[in-house]
């Protein structure tokens, strides 16, 4: 927020921020590109407003008023690895190490090709478990 709001509308009163002021800022940040971004400074201001309304230093949050013009790029699904691309994938991600808990949960879900969605809801034991159906399932209250 220091480099993309601050400097456009941090010297003018909260309870002068309107959203004709406030709408070319988050369309700056847009029109670069930076959607995601765009979408957490909107929010982050509407907080903000939000708390100025309940201490009584602003009448209305001009933030939550933007939701509707904001832009939602198309959802883009990457492609799959292919073999020859896979063992390259494999070789990188040991080699960088950034993240332990991120390094073994890909590593489990590549060697066990459980898709990511369903492991997650799992606990651990039935998603490393070789059995499979009820059985497999750990009981937490036992």
């Amino acid at each position: 927020m220091g480099k993309d709001i601050f400097p456009h509308i941090g010297a003018i009163p909260i309870a002068e921020i309107n959203t004709v002021l406030l709408r070319p800022v988050i369309n700056r940040i847009q029109n670069r590109g930076a959607y995601e971004i765009a979408r957490k400074h909107r929010q982050r201001c509407s907080a903000v407003f939000r708390y100025g309304m309940s201490l009584g230093v602003c009448q209305a949050d001009p933030a939550e008023n933007l939701k509707v013009v904001m832009v939602k790029p198309a959802a883009q699904n990457m492609p799959a690895l292919s073999e020859k691309e896979f063992p390259e994938f494999m070789r990188k991600m040991r080699a960088s190490r950034n993240q332990n808990l991120t390094w073994f949960v890909i590593e489990l879900l590549a060697l066990t090709f459980v898709s990511s969605t369903k492991a997650g809801r799992q606990p651990l034991a039935a998603t490393c478990s070789r059995q499979r159906g009820p059985s497999a399932r750990s009981n937490p209250k036992a």
